[in-house]
């Protein structure tokens, strides 16, 4: 297994030669590697805003569907039936803390 750190520093002095070979001093050039820079980071973002509305969905299935709230309903009723004095106001209260 070769070392992350070793891979990094192999990575940069690459880098390091191949920018030697390009003309920095051409305004057309220049201008292409500043547009491909912002390309880059756009595309960064939109991966970054892809994956966080997929977490945080996935998030909100698990609560509102099947997820924690229904398992402590079917608790609360299950405890009921055994503590009659739990009222359904307050089972309904409680999944209303536990959702926010």
């Amino acid at each position: 297994m070769v070392n992350p750190q070793i891979t990094n520093l192999v990575i940069m002095l690459g880098m390091m030669q191949v920018s030697k070979k390009i003309p920095f001093e051409d305004p057309n050039v220049l201008m292409g590697v500043r547009a491909l820079y912002i390309v880059s980071n756009l595309l960064i973002f939109g991966v970054y805003y892809y994956i966080t509305t997929k977490i945080q969905r996935k998030k909100g299935k698990e609560l509102e569907g099947g997820g924690l709230s229904s398992y402590v309903l079917v608790l609360l009723l299950y405890n009921r039936e055994a503590t009659p004095d739990i009222s359904a106001n307050r089972v309904r209260t409680w999944l209303r803390i536990l959702q926010t």
